[in-house]
């Protein structure tokens, strides 16, 4: 009778630590991408050099450094996007083009056809060029994917828009240059 009980305390006492390493291999890795994520969900410029915006967040910056190459960005202003529709895009423009500092407008909607857009939205207040790159989320890849995107001519604003949703951009490698138009 001994033996038995004995051989059933270990039973349990194996099932209650498989229970609680099982259940601590599978949460601790969510904890951790929680807490990740929520310490990330702002505008924020890395090493003065990339921008991560996130879906309906507008925000304005300045180059503290090179004229050329726009190698220490500053956040001088975050808000909410004003891009809601696909009617209202060109009035955003519109107003965009008034500003002193580069701009950036991200957001997703549907299209007049209610299928899926993505709209990015970069001011270019300079008398030159502005050049950068881009990498947007995937959703169906789980990760940032290289897409293209024109440079933005001096004083007008760059559209950009992808067929589907993504909830962040990052954009980085900035830089501008004089190109003399004939």
């Amino acid at each position: 009778m001994h033996l038995i009980q004995k051989t059933a305390n270990s039973r349990i006492k194996f099932f209650l630590l498989a229970f609680f390493l099982t259940s601590f291999v599978f949460a601790y890795p969510q904890h951790r991408k929680v807490q990740k994520a929520t310490r990330e969900r702002s505008p924020v410029v890395f090493c003065q050099k990339i921008i991560k915006a996130f879906a309906g967040q507008r925000f304005a910056i300045v180059n503290n450094g090179n004229k050329s190459n726009l190698n220490r960005l500053v956040l001088t202003d975050s808000t909410i996007s004003r891009v809601s529709d696909f009617q209202n895009i060109n009035a955003t423009i519109q107003e965009l083009n008034t500003h002193k500092q580069i701009i950036i407008d991200f957001n997703f909607m549907d299209n007049d056809r209610k299928q899926p857009m993505t709209v990015l939205l970069v001011h270019n207040p300079t008398h030159s060029v502005l050049f950068y790159k881009a990498e947007i989320y995937s959703v169906e890849k789980h990760k940032f994917i290289k897409v293209k995107v024109l440079p933005v001519m001096p004083g007008l604003t760059g559209v950009e828009t992808w067929n589907f949703y993504s909830p962040s951009v990052i954009l980085y490698k900035f830089r501008v240059k004089k190109i003399e138009f004939d």
